[in-house]
């Protein structure tokens, strides 16, 4: 899994630069899933990462497919239908299930593809609003 601690940085609507460090705070026994709370973590309103790791499992010659998760959660104030405010989680989870032995160019391929999707702002939002 990842180390102690890792730091994200990121841009805020404005533009203006943010960073947020996440800290391990739980691992289970066999190191295949892990916990970390952002800096901003509260039990009210989550800041956190979850990684999960799944090993190949051969079938015949094949030697099976390895999957991973990463899981970020964050904790939102929004308005429900009697104008109240409520929190609620916003979850955005990345599942790869890639070949063992996927050469190097064709996982960098992969990975790049699923960035650059990330990163247009239009395209993500068509998605979240389930436009295709």
């Amino acid at each position: 899994m990842l180390a102690d601690s890792f730091q994200l940085d990121y841009n805020d609507l404005a533009a203006a630069a943010q960073s947020v460090t996440f800290e391990r705070v739980r691992e289970d026994g066999s190191k295949l899933t892990s916990t970390y709370n952002g800096t901003n973590h509260t039990d009210i309103l989550p800041e956190k990462f979850q990684g999960y790791v799944t090993e190949p499992k051969p079938t015949g010659t094949f030697l099976g497919q390895k999957k991973a998760r990463a899981k970020f959660t964050l904790g939102a104030t929004v308005q429900g239908s009697d104008l109240s405010d409520m929190v609620r989680n916003a979850i955005l989870t990345i599942d790869t299930s890639v070949p063992v032995g996927l050469n190097d160019e064709s996982r960098h391929k992969l990975f790049q593809l699923a960035v650059k999707w990330l990163q247009n702002s239009l395209a993500v939002k068509l998605h979240i609003d389930g436009i295709y």
